[in-house]
């Protein structure tokens, strides 16, 4: 679901390929969708706030929402340590979980 913000509204718009949404004066289609062009962008990444990693593709962060508002406003937090090593073109990050 897309989001456009004015100074007046705020529009939610689901949009189907190739069916253009008519409003007063205007007109949106979705034309295509696709990956990105190098396959890297389309990974998970993982920052400390210093440095950025690319997190292996089965890793899912134990998220911990304290409220349903925090979801909605992807505000949760990470419980976890990760350790990440060098390995040679690559980085080698081993995750442990952190039980609240």
């Amino acid at each position: 679901m897309n989001t456009i913000n004015t100074p007046k509204q705020t529009f939610h718009i689901r949009l189907s390929t190739n069916q253009p949404k008519t409003f007063a004066w205007w007109s949106l289609t979705l034309s295509s969708l696709g990956v990105p062009p190098t396959p890297v962008l389309d990974s998970t990444f993982i920052w400390d706030g210093t440095e950025t990693a690319i997190a292996p593709r089965i890793y899912r962060p134990p998220l911990i929402c304290g409220t349903p508002e925090e979801a909605r406003n992807m505000t949760c937090k990470i419980e976890e340590e990760c350790k990440c090593t060098p390995a040679e073109v690559k980085m080698r990050c081993n995750y442990y979980w952190k039980p609240t």
